[in-house]
């Protein structure tokens, strides 16, 4: 669904109003901005790099453009071109506080540990060299500032339009569809959570105790 359809679905849904455009658009965005800060993110947005590399005595490395946080279960890794092995060769560092990492890794070497601030990887020890670095993150979806069908458009139309609904609704005091877009945006939610869950639990193997 592109962003003009989500539109005239909230309009429909407001006993098929033909004003508002400029608002409902500010209100779907405002939608996304609050989903891509919630507790839980959905599959979708799952992305991965590989193409950032440290700098010679620098420990900071500047996050993605798009970064929200990183993958659950899924550290910063660095590569290792000198492991005799390639299954090796990709190296998973630690996470740590800052306190902790200083005392630790002195001075400059290969990267072992990181630790993650609000504009950086913050590497340790610090680098002796450029490293290519790699992880799984996820991002910011594209923002509907024109017509296009993003990914949350794509996946789950109907929580951005439940969200965005219920702002314009509230505004003109329609209870009627207050009540409708919230029950969208309920809905979609649980949707959403149990859909991500499952995704990520999906063909894993559980034992009670760890492996044999």
């Amino acid at each position: 669904m592109d962003r003009d359809t989500a539109v005239s679905r909230v309009q429909i849904n407001l006993a098929f109003r033909s004003d508002k455009e400029t608002e409902i658009i500010a209100a779907l965005q405002d939608a996304q901005v609050e989903l891509e800060t919630g507790a839980i993110l959905p599959w979708f947005l799952r992305s991965e790099v590989s193409s950032i590399s440290t700098v010679s005595g620098e420990e900071r490395v500047k996050l993605p453009s798009d970064f929200i946080r990183e993958w659950d279960d899924d550290p910063l890794w660095y590569f290792n071109g000198d492991a005799a092995e390639a299954s090796d060769r990709w190296v998973p560092l630690a996470k740590d506080d800052m306190e902790t990492l200083r005392a630790s890794f002195p001075g400059e070497g290969a990267p072992k540990a990181y630790q993650l601030d609000p504009k950086y990887f913050r590497i340790f020890p610090t680098p002796d060299a450029a490293y290519t670095l790699k992880m799984i993150y996820s991002k910011h979806d594209e923002v509907l500032s024109s017509n296009v069908e993003n990914l949350w458009l794509k996946h789950f139309p109907w929580l951005l339009i439940g969200k965005a609904g219920t702002a314009i609704a509230s505004a003109l005091r329609d209870k009627d569809a207050i009540k409708f877009f919230d029950a969208k945006a309920a809905q979609n939610t649980r949707l959403m959570i149990r859909d991500t869950e499952a995704r990520r639990h999906e063909s894993r193997r559980y034992i009670m105790g760890g492996p044999d």
